[in-house]
């Protein structure tokens, strides 16, 4: 079994890697601390940080550790779109680019946001979560291609 100090090289690695395929500016940075037990890992945004708690690091799989390091890029991703629309593409030339259907629904579920212990089902369906849940869906498949299904389960959560 890997210490949680290797599976923190792992995420650091797998998070250059999808901060370099989103075209991410600054990839986060990633750290791990104790952590409300509904939480597995979760992203600061003001902060550029993913927190991964220590308490599941000990735990998990690598299947788990990649489908949470993915999410988590996933909801990195969102950001990064919402951040280019408002600064950059409200109101110009680009605005209807079809990358950009999802954001009106992105700014709205982040002012809006439910956490788990609020409401864990309202938490799952809510617009990001289903958002970076499957852009973790469609890049684990990538990795799972890439490195081989012998090595690496089914998609666990």
């Amino acid at each position: 079994d890997l210490t949680i100090e290797e599976k923190l090289e792992i995420v650091t690695y797998i998070t250059a890697a999808e901060s370099e395929y989103y075209g991410v500016l600054t990839k986060p940075t990633v750290q791990a601390e104790m952590m409300d037990t509904a939480v597995f890992a979760s992203t600061n945004f003001k902060k550029n940080e993913i927190t991964f708690n220590k308490a599941y690091l000990s735990k998990t799989s690598k299947e788990g550790l990649l489908c949470v390091t993915l999410h988590e890029m996933g909801h990195v991703y969102g950001n990064n779109l919402i951040l280019m629309f408002l600064t950059q593409i409200k109101d110009g030339d680009f605005e209807n680019l079809l990358v950009f259907d999802e954001i009106e629904l992105l700014i709205k579920n982040k002012n809006e946001y439910i956490t788990p212990r609020e409401d864990i089902e309202a938490y799952n369906s809510q617009y990001s979560e289903e958002f970076a849940e499957n852009k973790a869906k469609e890049r684990y498949e990538f990795y799972r291609e890439l490195i081989g299904s012998d090595y690496i389960g089914e998609y666990p959560l």
